[in-house]
């Protein structure tokens, strides 16, 4: 058996790269045994195939270079205890970021799959919903990006990674004055806590074809349908766009939706 192993040699009996041992060379983690001082070829021994392993080994626990050329330097049973405990956290950390991204993708999934069609109203049971939520004037679709901006970041892109997680509050006084056109809040729906919270309870809900500056035949409708089933508004309307020219290129798609609190008359 051979007793020197050249670059290339070592690589295909571990089964990976030249060039990821020169890097290994280079960074100092694992330096060849010995370099030819004429032609300049790296040789390797037996004695490094375990200190190969373990760099393999420790990287495929997620510990960086960094991190494994320390631990290489100066083995230590306790500080390697301690920077796996570091990154099992950090990996805990990214399944729950994923789990809400898939989370966030089987509703967006559902809602495009499920969406009733357009202008049909019907009755729902809807749990209280966490979100962010910031009482200001809305006048326009500037108005609304503006105040967007008011949120934190890292909020209003999860909020709208998939869409239809931002929309609109009209106060129930001004729906009650036949004012479609006033906005009193803005929010963000949130994974988990927020500022606020979407009230839970039954609502009658609406889904029509375009965005929030044609929203007053569809309350009108809305209100109708809950005048005929005898039931009375009793809370600010929910609106949010869950269809837009960012979903689809078709305007005949573009979906926004009411909710309207309502309790049965006696």
């Amino acid at each position: 058996m051979a007793t020197e192993f050249s670059i290339g040699q070592m690589a295909k009996l571990f089964a990976t790269s030249v060039k990821t041992l020169r890097y290994y060379a280079d960074t100092g983690i694992l330096p060849p045994a010995r370099i030819d001082v004429h032609s300049g070829y790296r040789y390797y021994t037996i004695a490094q195939f375990e200190r190969l392993n373990t760099i393999f080994y420790l990287k495929k626990l997620g510990l960086s270079l960094s991190e494994i050329k320390t631990h290489l330097a100066a083995p230590d049973r306790e500080s390697l205890i301690k920077q796996l405990k570091h990154q099992q956290m950090t990996i805990a950390e990214q399944i729950a970021a994923l789990q809400r991204v898939q989370q966030h993708l089987q509703t967006r999934i559902k809602a495009l799959s499920t969406l009733s069609e357009f202008d049909r109203p019907y009755l729902e049971t809807l749990p209280a919903r966490p979100c962010l939520r910031l009482s200001v004037p809305i006048r326009s679709n500037q108005d609304l990006e503006l105040a967007l901006r008011q949120f934190d970041p890292q909020a209003l892109a999860d909020a709208t990674l998939f869409s239809g997680g931002v929309g609109v509050i009209r106060a129930q006084s001004a729906i009650n004055a036949s004012d479609f056109e006033s906005i009193s809040a803005i929010f963000v729906l949130a994974d988990r806590s927020g500022n606020a919270n979407l009230p839970g309870g039954k609502f009658a809900t609406l889904n029509f074809n375009g965005g929030h500056d044609h929203a007053a035949p569809a309350y009108q409708q809305l209100l109708k349908f809950i005048a005929d089933h005898h039931l009375k508004v009793c809370g600010d309307a929910i609106e949010r766009t869950l269809i837009d020219q960012d979903v689809s290129a078709d305007p005949k798609d573009y979906c926004t939706q009411i909710q309207l609190p309502v309790l049965t008359l006696p």
